[in-house]
């Protein structure tokens, strides 16, 4: 977190109070970091669309895998 928080312009500790347009697009750059449209479409397939399932087998959170499920939903 500490290399993204730096690409943000942020060295350092992080901001006292936060930036909610920075977080979430901090947010969005992680998902789409770690997930692939490829990974994610099998994982849904091998889990059927359940999320722990699906968020163990691409090693990442529930709320990056959450995150990265409103990115889809949001281009349509």
């Amino acid at each position: 977190m500490e290399h993204g928080a730096r690409r943000l312009g942020r060295p350092g500790a992080a901001p006292l109070v936060a930036d909610p347009v920075r977080e979430a697009h901090a947010r969005r750059r992680t998902a789409l970091t770690l997930i692939s449209v490829a990974d994610y479409a099998t994982a849904e397939r091998i889990w059927g669309g359940q999320a722990w399932g699906m968020a163990c087998e691409l090693d990442v959170t529930l709320q990056v895998l959450d995150d990265f499920r409103r990115i889809l939903h949001d281009r349509g």
